[in-house]
C-alpha cells in the first residue's frame, strides 16, 4: 500500500494520473481520483478516493520530516578546541602544528576553530592562559604561606620527580621557544599571570626582579631534572634536594633590607 501511495502522489505532482495495470496484483481497486485533501507542504499528505459505488478508501502517505542540524554546545565546543590544541602545543610546539591538526583532534573543521578563536595565534594564547588559571606551584595557598621558600622547594621536587610528567605548560614554553611569535605570546601572559603573582606576594623592594630569578631556577630545575635527566638531579634523593633548594628560594623570598648609607671617612679618620 505505501508503494502504491507513493506511485499516486508522485504522479499527482507531476500533473497527471497512472494507475497500475490490469495485471498487477493490487490491495484495492484502482479507483478514479475525486480530490486531494491539503496539497500543501507538511509532513503528511492524504489522497481520496471514490470506488464506483461501492467504499472510500483513504491512502495516507507520511512523507519524512526535513532534518533539523544539530544543535552545537557552543562551551563544550571551546573546551573541546582548547583540549586539542593543549596537547598538540605540548607534544610539538607552535610551529609543530597547524589549525586542521586541532580541529582533527576537537572533531570540528578548521573554519570552526578560527571561528571561535580568530586565529592560531590567539588559540596558543589562550590556551597558555588557560594553564596558568589553574598552577601546580604557584598556588594561592603557597604564595600566602610563611614558608614560602620550603613550598616552592618541595613543590619543584615532587613536579620533577622520576617518573612524572612534565606539565603541559613546561612542554609547551620548550617546544615553542624556537618561535620568536610564540615566545613573544608566552612572555605576555607569564607576565600577566605567574610573574605578577609571585611578584605581588614577594612585596619589598626588587620584588619583580626577585619573582623573575625564581622563575627562572624554576623552569631551569625542570628542563635539567625532567627533559635532560641530569643524573646529579635526577636521581638525587628528594629530601635532600628540597633542602638545598629551600634556603635559595628563601633568600629571594625574603625582603632586602635598605643598604646602610656609609658614612663618608672625614680627613681627621
Amino acid at each position: 500500500m505505501a508503494h502504491l501511495g507513493a506511485a499516486l502522489v508522485t504522479h499527482l505532482y507531476r500533473g497527471r494520473l497512472e494507475l497500475p495495470s490490469r495485471h498487477q496484483p493490487a490491495m484495492n481497486p484502482p479507483p478514479p481520483v475525486t480530490r486531494m485533501v491539503c496539497p500543501c507542504p507538511s509532513v503528511m499528505y492524504t489522497v481520496v478516493y471514490q470506488v464506483r459505488e461501492l467504499s472510500l478508501h483513504v491512502y495516507t502517505l507520511l512523507m519524512p520530516k526535513s532534518v533539523q542540524p544539530r544543535r552545537r554546545n557552543a562551551e563544550a565546543t571551546r573546551t573541546a578546541i582548547l583540549a586539542s590544541a593543549r596537547r598538540a602545543f605540548a607534544r610539538a610546539g607552535y610551529d609543530g602544528v597547524g589549525v586542521r591538526e586541532i580541529a582533527a583532534g576537537a572533531g570540528v573543521s578548521a573554519m570552526m576553530v578560527n571561528r571561535y578563536f580568530g586565529s592560531k595565534e590567539q588559540l596558543f594564547a589562550a590556551v597558555v592562559a588557560g594553564i596558568m588559571t589553574t598552577p601546580m606551584i604557584l598556588t594561592p595557598g603557597n604564595l600566602a604561606s610563611r614558608s614560602l621558600g620550603a613550598a616552592l622547594a618541595e613543590g619543584i621536587v615532587q613536579q620533577t620527580a622520576p617518573g612524572a610528567t612534565p606539565l603541559d605548560g613546561f612542554l609547551i614554553m620548550m617546544h615553542s621557544a624556537s618561535s620568536e611569535r610564540a615566545a613573544e605570546i608566552a612572555r605576555v601572559q607569564i607576565e600577566q599571570h605567574y610573574h605578577e603573582q609571585l611578584s605581588r606576594a614577594l612585596g619589598g623592594g626588587f620584588a619583580p626582579e626577585r619573582a623573575a630569578i625564581i622563575l627562572a631556577i624554576v623552569a631551569g630545575v625542570q628542563a635539567m631534572r625532567q627533559v635532560m635527566r641530569l643524573s646529579a638531579l635526577a636521581q638525587a634523593n628528594p629530601a635532600s634536594l628540597t633542602a638545598i633548594l629551600t634556603p635559595v628560594f628563601d633568600q629571594l623570598v625574603a625582603r632586602p633590607r635598605p643598604a646602610r648609607r656609609r658614612r663618608p671617612k672625614s680627613k681627621t679618620d
